[in-house]
């Protein structure tokens, strides 16, 4: 598979701007009602791919809960957590 092929498989591709600083940035997010450890892998794998095109790409997963394990992995891998009423950078996982 392509690697432009595997981005397109991201379930949202969000294109925003940095606080203060206003760089570009495309969030690449994995959507499930529940986020498993795959879906943690799948985000941060297409953001990878993403920014080998020379963009700044923030992976995410975002659904109702995570399970523990998924947690622990998107804290490692540099994923943003986004649940209902909250929003988990990596480095407080």
């Amino acid at each position: 598979m392509e690697d432009s092929d595997e981005i397109e498989l991201a379930d949202l591709i969000i294109l925003g701007r940095r606080r203060g600083v206003g760089t570009r940035v495309y969030v690449v997010t994995e959507v499930s009602w529940g986020v498993g450890v795959d879906d943690v892998y799948r985000a941060a794998r297409r953001a990878a791919l993403l920014a080998k095109s020379g963009v700044l790409a923030i992976p995410a997963v975002a659904g109702e809960w995570v399970t523990p394990d998924a947690q622990q992995l998107a804290s490692g891998l540099g994923v943003w957590q986004f649940m209902p009423s909250q929003a988990i950078p990596p480095t407080e996982s």
